[in-house]
């Protein structure tokens, strides 16, 4: 491509890549695909635009020809967003070539088959992204993530085919990098990777993708809980992880650390709580104090004390329960599950979060009521 027909279109930097030999080719937008695997986060589009509009791209795009003859981005998906805001706006210079609604757009054709490794197409693909997005903006946590697993599946997948070196890619001057395969896995990840990153943030990452529920890692991915946040969430059993996880919170809320904090204490309260529970039942003197109580406790038909029969329930609720004279279990239970119902009701519209959790102990002191109910009414 003629070095004049680009030269308004590319700022000094692009222009100095051309001068060098590279070659830049212009691709009419619409042949110019965004690559499903470069998930990086994209933000100040608008600012971007601006300065495109105003200066010229920085860099061209780099993209590979498909075999259909379209191309796949490699690198620039932010700057391909915001020249696509430039063409929605019909803000495009005057001076771009192309069609006003599908301009010629300045990139570098990559040929994948180029990069000389023993990787498979898809991981091929993901070597070229990582190695052409080393001068990315600062990158979220999700955007760490993702390159840190990236560049662990690329590296392991070298060292099994007997590699010792490769090229993680090039310097601001453009200048190979080449990064040695002795040592550890993560460090080798972590002098690849465009940002730094220190090593104990990809030791709770390496934590993270071992012990964390899929809901987590997803969770990280939408950027809705920090790296730091989700490791000391994976250290608690499964089901904990997605009972915090699913739990209400306001539309868009990250998940801090304080919450996690919350629910740490929550759980612990109802541990200490059922282990107390558990040495009373096991203490003779407790037991002939349980018997003197039952004596004074209204009865029902069979001679049985009904509210001895719900230990778990708060003493609100035993005085409830005699005031309302039940006799049998069976009526017990189906007035436990109409407030089980209402509770549940309760939680959903009122949208609680786990600072205020007084209405999930009264919640589950109720489920287990009512479980002790079922267990009763089974040994008759």
């Amino acid at each position: 491509m003629a070095f004049g027909v680009v030269s308004d279109l590319l700022s000094s930097v692009s222009l100095g890549m051309e001068a060098q030999g590279i070659e830049i080719t212009l691709i009419p937008r619409s042949q110019i695909e965004k690559n499903p695997k470069n998930k990086r986060s994209i933000n100040d589009i608008m600012e971007l635009a601006q300065d495109i509009c105003m200066c010229g791209l920085e860099q061209p795009l780099v993209v590979y020809q498909k075999e259909d003859g379209s191309y796949r981005l490699l690198t620039g998906e932010r700057r391909l967003t915001a020249i696509d805001t430039l063409i929605r706006e019909d803000r495009l210079p005057e001076s771009w070539p192309g069609d006003r609604k599908d301009p010629d757009i300045p990139c570098i054709v990559k040929d994948l088959e180029e990069y000389k490794l023993p990787l498979s197409d898809d991981l091929k693909e993901k070597y070229a992204i990582q190695r052409t997005n080393r001068f990315n903006r600062k990158p979220t946590d999700s955007d760490i993530m993702r390159d840190y697993t990236e560049w662990k599946e690329i590296i392991t997948e070298l060292k099994k085919n007997g590699y010792t070196e490769f090229v993680a890619g090039t310097d601001e001057d453009g200048r190979e990098i080449t990064q040695s395969l002795k040592g550890r896995t993560r460090e080798i990840a972590q002098k690849s990777m465009s940002t730094h990153v220190s090593t104990g943030q990809l030791a709770k990452i390496d934590v993270l993708l071992k012990k964390g529920v899929p809901e987590l890692l997803h969770a990280v991915e939408e950027d809705k809980v920090s790296i730091a946040v989700a490791e000391t969430i994976s250290h608690m059993p499964l089901e904990d992880q997605r009972l915090l996880l699913q739990a209400p919170r306001p539309r868009n809320n990250k998940i801090e650390k304080r919450e996690v904090d919350e629910f740490l204490r929550w759980k612990k309260h109802k541990q200490e709580k059922k282990e107390k529970a558990m040495i009373k039942s096991e203490d003779p003197g407790n037991k002939k104090s349980q018997r003197n109580n039952m004596e004074n406790e209204p009865q029902g038909e069979n001679g049985r004390s009904e509210v001895a029969s719900l230990p778990a329930l708060m003493k609100a609720e035993k005085a409830e329960i005699i005031k309302r004279g039940i006799k049998s279990a069976k009526q017990q239970m189906c007035i436990l599950e109409e407030e089980i119902q209402k509770d549940a009701q309760s939680i959903v519209r009122q949208e609680l979060n786990l600072n205020n959790i007084k209405l999930y102990h009264v919640y589950e002191v109720r489920i287990e009521a009512y479980e002790l109910l079922l267990k009763t009414l089974e040994k008759k």
